[in-house]
């Protein structure tokens, strides 16, 4: 649990120092650690967009949803919703 506390601290960290490789590599151990870790997703979703890489972006994003629904039957947060339409945005 410790560990995982760690991560989620180290990808806020990097992410407001805007260090996109960084905040990638512990998002993705998080998200390892933490399959419904979200915000694990959203850092990664985020990089990629940052990156310019739109479609990882969305593919990330739509595979989390997809995992939410089929082992939870829920739906991604309000925050997550806005990613979406963020990505929407950029793609056009």
């Amino acid at each position: 649990h410790i560990y995982a506390q760690a991560l989620v601290q180290l990808i806020q960290i990097y992410q407001r120092r805007n260090e996109l490789e960084e905040m990638l590599e512990y998002s993705y151990l998080a998200l390892a650690l933490d399959p419904y870790c979200e915000m694990a997703v959203k850092a990664i979703v985020e990089a990629h967009l940052n990156q310019g890489n739109t479609g990882i972006a969305r593919d990330k994003l739509d595979t989390f949803h997809t995992f939410l629904h089929s082992r939870l039957g829920v739906e991604p947060s309000k925050e997550m919703h806005a990613l979406r339409k963020k990505i929407i945005a950029r793609e056009k």
